[in-house]
């Protein structure tokens, strides 16, 4: 299988800014009604976001909610990080998405509405996010907190 050029930098970008959230690092406040902000044009939340053509579309997927104070806020604030921090990637997420055949069909929407790095926060999202990853092998799915 040969990787998009872009492939090996976007997992190596994303693992930073995961580790940088692990460790407390955290930019500006997320504010959508200021053009200066970096992440204004942050999707999310329950809707099913969509890919923005000519960027590279980076989705995550959260067990709970991305102000919970706790592993789904760590890990928002790493997907912060890197639309702060980047050009040309569009960064969306959603939260509060149930383990099991719930989150098999959300990983499986972002996939077919052309994100091609989707991050899965859960541990009961491994094997849901595998079954998605044998569909469509042209995206990445890198999951966080599992063995496979």
């Amino acid at each position: 299988m040969t990787r998009k050029p872009w492939s090996k930098f976007a997992r190596v970008t994303l693992a930073g800014a995961i580790l940088a959230s692990a460790i407390g690092v955290s930019g500006a406040p997320l504010v959508a009604a200021q053009d200066e902000d970096p992440c204004a044009a942050l999707t999310g939340g329950v809707q099913l976001p969509e890919a923005v053509e000519g960027t590279v579309n980076v989705g995550m997927v959260l067990i709970g909610p991305h102000d919970d104070g706790c592993w789904s806020e760590a890990h928002f604030v790493g997907l912060k990080n890197i639309c702060e921090n980047f050009e040309d990637v569009h960064v969306a997420y959603m939260e509060n998405v149930p383990e099991g055949a719930d989150s098999v069909q959300v990983f499986r929407s972002l996939a077919r509405n052309g994100l091609k790095i989707i991050l899965g926060k859960s541990f009961g999202y491994m094997d849901c996010m595998e079954i998605v990853a044998e569909e469509f092998t042209d995206t990445q799915l890198i999951h966080i907190s599992g063995y496979k």
